[in-house]
């Protein structure tokens, strides 16, 4: 720690010669002009905010990496302590902005700039399969299957929705007919298929005993199912992903299965 030494050179009693206030005059023009003070001359808490004034203490005066994180006490940096346009993205360090340090609600709309807001080059893609069928498909024999829509993947697609949606505006559903004077079960199943693979099987199933004429309607967008798969995917690049009807008739009932012009949807998720 820098010291003031201001030598003596009289005795007890003695009148002060020039050379002696000389002494004094060099010791103190010394210590504040060349020695200086540091650090250690200055008593523990002796610096306040109260004893700094407003806008002394500058980026030019503090020191690079000076103010580190642990000199900088919770909640001391307020929003009006920010001018605006400070913190850019050169001042914050790679992965320094953790979910942690945000809090609930900060994050609001008002914040992002209107020209730069998430736009779609900055999500990441999702894939969309579509195939269409403008005409009903009807099964009556109960003999097969009749193809109702197919499409064709054009990427990997590891977990999504396959499902039937109408065609355009007007109502789509699917129908199972039960003949009239015939008794048994009229099953209309929608089965779902990857490369002719039976991946899930959605039924309307009409099982009345009588004789009476019977029939059921569902809306189309009932019939879905999820594909979800960790490795490598549930759906391939070039894939064949078909929906079929299949009638099912049991005991001496007739009838048929009819769906209704419709698209299927493969989407990913």
């Amino acid at each position: 720690m820098p010291e003031l030494n201001i030598p003596r050179g009289y005795e007890d009693g003695e009148a002060l010669l020039e050379a002696d206030l000389d002494n004094i005059k060099t010791a103190v023009t010394t210590l504040n002009n060349t020695t200086k003070y540091d650090g250690d001359n200055i008593q523990t808490d002796a610096i306040s905010a109260a004893k700094i004034i407003n806008g002394t203490v500058t980026a030019d005066i503090l020191g690079a990496g000076s103010v580190t994180t642990n000199k900088v006490n919770d909640l001391a940096i307020t929003t009006a302590k920010i001018l605006d346009g400070e913190i850019e993205t050169r001042i914050i360090a790679d992965s320094a902005i953790t979910t942690a340090k945000i809090l609930n609600s900060n994050v609001t709309t008002a914040k992002f700039d209107t020209t730069a807001r998430l736009s779609s080059s900055k999500l990441a893609a999702r894939v969309v399969l579509t195939g269409s069928n403008a005409s009903p498909t009807t099964d009556s024999t109960g003999s097969g299957e009749v193809t109702i829509v197919t499409a064709t993947a054009v990427a990997d697609m590891r977990r999504c929705l396959i499902m039937l949606q109408p065609y355009d505006s007007t109502a789509a559903y699917v129908e199972a007919l039960k003949d009239y004077g015939t008794i048994g079960t009229v099953d209309a199943d929608i089965r779902f298929k990857i490369n002719g693979v039976t991946q899930a099987t959605r039924t309307m199933s009409i099982s009345n005993s009588d004789v009476y004429r019977h029939y059921y309607r569902l809306p189309i967008s009932a019939f879905s199912t999820m594909m979800t798969s960790s490795s490598p995917s549930a759906i391939s690049i070039g894939d064949t992903i078909t929906a079929t009807l299949s009638l099912q008739l049991a005991g001496t009932a007739t009838g048929s299965a009819t769906v209704t012009a419709c698209k299927l949807y493969v989407i990913e998720l």
